[in-house]
């Protein structure tokens, strides 16, 4: 696994661990948080709140206008999609996240 025990190696006081490992492939961060999830030994990831729709999120934020621009939106999209390796064992909660790796079992018990 590629991480350094950065308390013996005195990298930064307060970190435990660092991860070596470049998650993000211009995919977004939770893309990227979903990848360390598994390097850290986590078999399933549910994303959640981040649907990779274009426009305002929760409380009508706006990240500066950063996910109200679909060219950055499909950027992040296509970062994902070029991933598949990944899909398994990743869900999502809402959106075009759902609809590529689908949701996790609860939620669709909820549905049907």
């Amino acid at each position: 696994m590629p991480f350094w025990d950065a308390m013996t190696t005195g990298l930064t006081p307060g970190l435990t661990y660092y991860y070596n490992y470049r998650a993000a492939n211009g995919s977004g961060s939770a893309w990227g948080a979903r990848k360390m999830a598994w390097l850290m030994g986590c078999d399933q990831v549910i994303l959640c709140g981040c649907p990779l729709a274009p426009g305002p999120y929760v409380g009508n934020h706006n990240l500066g206008g950063f996910m109200a621009d679909e060219n950055v939106v499909e950027d992040l999209r296509a970062g994902i999609e070029a991933e598949p390796e990944w899909f398994d064992g990743a869900f999502s909660m809402s959106g075009w996240t759902e609809t590529i790796l689908g949701a996790p079992d609860e939620k669709r018990k909820h549905r049907d």
